[in-house]
């Protein structure tokens, strides 16, 4: 999901040699950790351009609920200088829950 496995792994299939060694034994592709948020956020500064790639990469990595829920939008803005919130909505049953995370983005 959004943080895990490999720090070096981007989550491209051109990288699938430097994913957590645990997803070689996964039997489905949306269920082995390859966290696009945490490469993008280790790899890239934090401009507006890299906060679309983010949101991209968040998008992805929790798409594994898609079936768990009835909805899932997500967010990411920076409050601050050098930080960076996203947030991930999930509805079920008509009732829209948020989860928030907040971190530093400083690379």
């Amino acid at each position: 999901s959004l943080f895990g496995g490999h720090i070096d792994d981007s989550g491209d299939d051109s990288d699938n040699r430097k994913q957590w060694w645990g997803n070689f034994a996964a039997t489905n592709a949306l269920s082995a950790y390859r966290s696009r948020t945490q490469y993008i956020l280790n790899k890239f500064s934090g401009t507006i351009e890299n906060l679309n790639k983010l949101r991209e990469a968040v998008t992805l990595d929790v798409e594994w609920l898609r079936s768990e829920f009835d909805d899932i939008t997500v967010s990411c803005s920076m409050p601050a200088i050098n930080s960076v919130k996203i947030t991930v909505n999930v509805t079920v049953d008509g009732v829209t829950t948020p989860y928030f995370f907040t971190r530093q983005w400083t690379r």
